[in-house]
């Protein structure tokens, strides 16, 4: 049985591991004691680790069965929940109401937020990843379904026969929003099938806009394979975008999923950044760069969809 996720609202992701997008599905990314303390780093940055303990980080020896591809192996994070119960059906419940906690007090759903930061930490398509939370007896397994696209839970005992599904209550998509998501109304906007390459066509021109009007050169664009609900990219040798300074440089990694909505479609983007500081036009390396501080990319993330907004306001026949 299966719980899908609100999906209405998500967190701004942090950081992103510096590897080709959609490239990984048949290895291990090259440096996973790296992908594992990004992931632990963004723990600690959010108090998450205060709840919950990553215990492994892996590429599954075996096709997971909660995956529609059987022919790959896939990206398996687990994280151990803190409860202070040991008795399986109260530890549940204290998993419940720490879910429900975060949502009412961030406006974003904790299991998207994970899943996407693990995605975006290890460069990982998201069909072939799977999120584990493990509480005592219980575990929910977190993966994308690959016919409705949303995220869904999977619950199962340890040991035993497996457990009715319990419900998990998420904030109405009604009551939560966010700076990272918008609503393009039916009449304003692309068709659905053009509407992922309108909003790939937005970013990159204006993030060359953007380096053409500094003097830089244009940035490098990296690409997803896109989907009609999602589209993907990294951005790289950018400045002055996310932090208000022209000393560093900085990385960005862009996803967007595109959800229906009465009144057209809403667009809700998950950002991850890193910056680092660099001589003349040279780019730095890879292990030069660090986490951009999450309210930053949230208020940048914020100015972007209102210029994305406008634009297909703009564009729209």
């Amino acid at each position: 049985m299966k719980i899908a996720i609100c999906a209405s609202t998500v967190l701004i992701l942090l950081v992103a591991v510096p590897l080709g997008i959609g490239t990984a599905q048949s290895a291990l990314p090259s440096d996973p004691p790296r992908g594992t303390r990004i992931l632990q780093t963004w723990l600690d940055q959010t108090r998450l680790s205060d709840h919950l303990e990553l215990t492994k980080l892996r590429l599954s020896s075996s096709p997971s069965p909660l995956l529609n591809d059987k022919d790959e192996r896939s990206l398996q994070l687990d994280l151990r929940f803190r409860g202070a119960d040991t008795k399986p059906d109260e530890a549940v419940k204290q998993f419940t109401t720490f879910l429900n906690q975060y949502q009412a007090g961030k406006g974003v759903s904790l299991p998207e937020a994970v899943f996407y930061q693990l995605i975006h930490s290890c460069d990982w398509p998201r069909n072939d990843a799977v999120v584990t939370f493990i509480v005592v007896e219980d575990r929910f397994d977190i993966s994308l379904d690959p016919d409705s696209h949303e995220l869904v839970f999977h619950q199962t005992q340890q040991r035993g026969p497996v457990r009715q599904v319990i419900n998990i209550p998420l904030l109405a998509a009604s009551k939560a929003g966010g700076s990272n998501q918008i609503t393009v109304k039916s009449t304003k906007a692309p068709s659905a099938d053009a509407l992922p390459q309108e909003i790939e066509n937005f970013l990159k021109g204006y993030f060359v806009e953007a380096n053409r009007a500094a003097h830089l050169k244009d940035p490098e664009f990296s690409y997803e394979p896109q989907e009609p609900d999602y589209l993907g990219m990294k951005v790289k040798g950018v400045k002055g975008q996310v932090l208000a300074s022209d000393k560093y440089w900085e990385k960005l990694e862009i996803s967007f999923e595109l959800k229906p909505a009465p009144d057209g479609q809403k667009l809700v983007c998950y950002l991850s950044g890193e910056y680092a500081s660099g001589i003349f036009g040279r780019l730095p390396s890879d292990d030069d760069y660090a986490a951009i501080d999450e309210a930053k990319l949230r208020d940048f993330t914020g100015n972007l969809l209102r210029k994305l907004q406008d634009h297909l306001a703009r564009s729209s026949p």
